[in-house]
C-alpha cells in the first residue's frame, strides 16, 4: 500500500513539475519533426561551383549580348562597251548579327537577308556565321562552326572597312568570296574546326610577337556537307615585331568536289598589314591545280594588292592548243571619309579574265581549280 501511494505521489509531482515546463515554451505552428536524411546532407563544394558558374553565364549573356546589323548600298558606273548595263544601284549586303561571350566561350550568328529565293549559286538570303570559340588560354583557342577561312589578311576583315566596300580579286577568287573553281557564293566562309593563339610577348607594351592558326573544313563552302572524305586544311603564321607591324605567309591545300568531279586547290599566300596613324596592306597569293583523276591540264593563277594585281598562267590543253593572252589585271581605289561608318570611294578595275580556255567563267558544274 505505501508502495502504490508513493508512486502515485511521484507521478503527480512529475505533472506539477512538467506543466510549469511547457507553459514556459512557444506555442509552435508545426509539431517539430525529426530532420530527413535528405535535409541533412549538406551542399558539396563541386555543387556551390556549378551554381556560381550558372549565375556567372546568366549574368554573362545580360551584359555581353549584342544583337546588331548594317547595310551596304553600291552605286556603280563602268564604260565597258561589252557590258549590257553600263549603271546599276543595288544593295550589296544587309546583314543582321548576334554575339557575345559567355564565361570562357565567345559566340556569334550573322545572317545575310539580301540576295535571291532558291538561287543556284548561293546568293539567296542565308546564315553566314555560325561558330562558338573556346578562349581559356591566349595561346590556344578553338573555334567550331561556319566561320571565315584562314587565309590571306583581308578575308577575315569586315567589308565595311576595306576598300570600296569590297573585297580585292585576290580575296573574291582565291579566298573562297565566288572562288574560281565555282563553288557557291561563301563568304569567304566554310564549316570545320580551326586552333589559333599568340605568344611571346615583348616590347614595352607587351604585345604578341608571334601568331598562329591552322583550320580543318569540309572545303566545300558554307551551308554544305562534305562531298568527299578529304578536309581541307589551311593556316596561316604570323610574326608582329612592332604592335602596329604584321607579316605573315598562309597556305591551303584541299580539293573542290562538284557533280563528281574533283578539283585541287593548293594556294600560297604571303604579305603584309601595318594598322598606325596611316593604314597599309599588300598581299600576293598564287594558285595551282588540276582536275583529277588523270587530267594533264594544268591550272595556275597569281594575284596581289593594293595594286591588286591580277595575272593568270595556263599550259596548253591536252590537245596542244594555247589559251588566250595572258592579261593584268589592275584596280585602283580613292576615297574620301565623310565618316567613321560613311564614305565615298571610286575604284577603276578592268575586268576578271576567267580560268576557262574560252576565256568565260566556267559554270558551277564544270570546276577547275
Amino acid at each position: 500500500m505505501k508502495q502504490i501511494l508513493s508512486i502515485l505521489l511521484f507521478g503527480a509531482s512529475s505533472i506539477a513539475m512538467a506543466q510549469p515546463m511547457a507553459e514556459m515554451q512557444p506555442e509552435l505552428d508545426h509539431p517539430i519533426t525529426e530532420p530527413t536524411a535528405t535535409e541533412m546532407t549538406l551542399e558539396t563544394p563541386k555543387e556551390s561551383k556549378m551554381q556560381s558558374l550558372g549565375q556567372q553565364a546568366l549574368q554573362d549573356i545580360k551584359e555581353n549580348t549584342k544583337f546588331g546589323g548594317y547595310v551596304i548600298s553600291q552605286a556603280v558606273f563602268n564604260d565597258n562597251d561589252a557590258s549590257k548595263v553600263q549603271s546599276n544601284f543595288n544593295l550589296r549586303l544587309i546583314r543582321l548579327y548576334v554575339d557575345g561571350k559567355v564565361l570562357d566561350f565567345l559566340y556569334k550568328l550573322q545572317f545575310q537577308a539580301n540576295g535571291f529565293g532558291n538561287d543556284s549559286k548561293g546568293n539567296s538570303p542565308r546564315v553566314v556565321d555560325a561558330w562558338i570559340e573556346w578562349q581559356k588560354f591566349e595561346f590556344a583557342k578553338i573555334r567550331f562552326g561556319q566561320f571565315k577561312r584562314a587565309f590571306t589578311f583581308e578575308n577575315p576583315m569586315n567589308p565595311a572597312e576595306i576598300g570600296a566596300n569590297a573585297y580585292s580579286q585576290l580575296t573574291s577568287k582565291l579566298a573562297g568570296m565566288n572562288d574560281r573553281v565555282g563553288e557557291h557564293a561563301s563568304n569567304g566562309r566554310d564549316i570545320g574546326v580551326q586552333l589559333q593563339g599568340d605568344f611571346l610577348p615583348i616590347g614595352k607594351d607587351k604585345h604578341n610577337l608571334f601568331h598562329y592558326q591552322f583550320g580543318v573544313y569540309n572545303g566545300q563552302g558554307i551551308n554544305k556537307s562534305d562531298q568527299n572524305g578529304h578536309k581541307d586544311y589551311i593556316g596561316g603564321f604570323f610574326v608582329r615585331p612592332i604592335k602596329e607591324l604584321q607579316l605573315a605567309v598562309f597556305g591551303w591545300s584541299g580539293d573542290y568536289v562538284a557533280n563528281g568531279i574533283t578539283v585541287d586547290r593548293k594556294r600560297l599566300a604571303y604579305g603584309l598589314k601595318y594598322d598606325g596613324k596611316i593604314n597599309v596592306r599588300a598581299e600576293y597569293a598564287r594558285s595551282h591545280g588540276r582536275k583529277r583523276p588523270g587530267d594533264r591540264r594544268r591550272d595556275r593563277c597569281e594575284g596581289g594588292h593594293p595594286a591588286c594585281q591580277f595575272r593568270k598562267k595556263r599550259a596548253a590543253d591536252q590537245r596542244g592548243q594555247k589559251t588566250r593572252r595572258q592579261r593584268s589585271c589592275r584596280s585602283h581605289t580613292a576615297s574620301f571619309h565623310a565618316h567613321r561608318r560613311s564614305s565615298i570611294k571610286i575604284r577603276h578595275q578592268c575586268p576578271y579574265e576567267s580560268a576557262a580556255p574560252d576565256g568565260k567563267r566556267p559554270p558551277g558544274d564544270y570546276p577547275r581549280a
